[in-house]
């Protein structure tokens, strides 16, 4: 089929124009807007703070603060001590307390500092309930050991010189978008150290967030718009709309998966590559940079499905694999092993799964990620641990976390990610298969 014919196909196909439907549904606000650290403090800070015009009162501070407390009960659970700061914050902070107490007291202060090499992202401040929790926030997982102990010192110290701050409990957050308590393993002694006195979080608490102010939406609290934008947009989260959305990206990109390439081939901002001829016109390829540029919120989310389309489209060609074992969403496709299957409850979730998370519009991480709670039995989970330790040795440690997540592939490309899946289902399988064969 000449290319021609192939965009003349694509431009009628239904599902195509249901997409476009779909996407009008939303602002899409936060979509066009590239943000940096600074804009996502600010943002946070915003949601933060109860008087905003947000109309989540308290309760988004609240979601932060308890999954704080949550994640230090994990991290240091009984080992805790009142000594140190975040330590200390979570003895006395657990979710229980901070789910029944009041914080429409809380401030919050952005890029605070006396000086320029003490610049705290964030600092939330409730003067009702005495406490202050220093925020350093990065959106990637880059954290630097000597600006956390500088930041760290300086509170201290700020602390120690205001009278006002000397009754107050302090806490320190790590704030990383993609943050996961198991790429700690592969951290720096000194980073791992100064690491005891904050509690590393990911954006993951957005999601609660984002599904209040679904619900807000829902019942014609236009208020709530911005809030659901930025937290779905931080996170995995799809309202059901998205979800829609990115079952008819799966199908354009199955079903033509040649024209799809040629309206992506300009990026996220085909506007300006059309206007500067960055890419070259020329038969077909005219129609669809055109497209493109009139349809930018299209290509965005085709860009966003690229290679996880293509890892169900692989998946579904094996007559003996099961369309249920994989799960997808805008940024995200999880792909249960098939001989997993004998451990699976359809009521739950994999308790075994690849898991490919998007970073950019061309590479996506690649995890296995083991669930021991979703097993049928503790017996069974230790079984299966076990074999998966043939493979992935480290999957081993940390017998007590309710979940591991072993980095398979930190960054591959999209184009590569669908034979990869593949290529690890299949080893996982067999070795399951061999070791924990399923009952006749």
């Amino acid at each position: 089929m000449s290319r021609p014919e192939q965009m003349s196909r694509f431009f009628q196909d239904e599902n195509l124009r249901q997409l476009q439907e779909k996407l009008k549904i939303g602002d899409g606000l936060i979509d066009v807007i590239d943000l940096g650290e600074n804009q996502h403090s600010t943002i946070l800070a915003w949601l933060f703070d109860p008087r905003e015009g947000h109309a989540q009162g308290e309760a988004i501070v609240r979601d932060f603060l308890m999954h704080v407390a949550d994640s230090a009960s994990k991290r240091w659970g009984s080992k805790s001590t009142r000594g140190d700061a975040s330590q200390g914050f979570a003895r006395n902070w657990s979710v229980e307390r901070l789910q029944s107490s009041g914080l429409s007291a809380c401030f919050v202060a952005t890029e605070f500092a006396e000086t320029k090499a003490n610049r705290l992202d964030l600092m939330i401040v409730d003067p009702v309930n005495r406490f202050l929790i220093a925020v350093e926030n990065k959106l990637g997982p880059n954290f630097r050991v000597d600006q956390l102990k500088r930041y760290r010192d300086y509170v201290v110290a700020l602390q120690k010189k205001s009278p006002w701050l000397k009754s107050f409990q302090l806490g320190f957050v790590a704030l990383s978008r993609n943050f996961d308590a198991d790429d700690e393993d592969g951290l720096s002694d000194p980073l791992k150290k100064e690491l005891e006195h904050w509690v590393p979080i990911s954006y993951d608490w957005l999601k609660a967030s984002a599904q209040r102010a679904e619900l807000h939406l829902q019942r014609g609290n236009e208020g709530a718009r911005l809030v659901q934008e930025y937290c779905r947009r931080q996170t995995g989260w799809e309202s059901p709309i998205e979800r829609e959305c990115s079952q008819l990206v799966g199908k354009i990109w199955r079903d033509h998966p040649q024209a799809a390439a040629e309206v992506c081939a300009m990026g996220r901002r085909p506007q300006k590559f059309w206007l500067l001829g960055k890419v070259a016109l020329g038969e077909a390829g005219n129609s669809a940079q055109l497209f493109a540029a009139q349809n930018q919120a299209v290509v965005l989310a085709l860009l966003e499905g690229k290679g996880f389309a293509a890892v169900r489209q692989m998946l579904s060609h094996d007559p003996q694999y099961d369309p249920t074992h994989v799960r997808r969403g805008r940024t995200w496709i999880d792909v249960m092993p098939r001989s997993a299957d004998q451990f699976y409850d359809p009521d739950s979730y994999f308790p075994v799964y690849l898991s490919a998370q998007r970073l950019d519009d061309s590479r996506s991480r690649v995890r296995l990620v083991f669930v021991p709670g979703y097993m049928p039995s503790e017996k069974q989970a230790a079984k299966l641990r076990a074999v998966l330790a043939q493979e992935l040795p480290h999957i081993a440690q940390r017998e007590k976390r309710s979940v591991r997540r072993i980095t398979l592939k930190d960054s591959i490309p999209n184009d590569q990610l669908a034979s990869y899946m593949a290529e690890k289902e299949s080893l996982f399988s067999k070795l399951i298969n061999e070791n924990l064969p399923p009952p006749d």
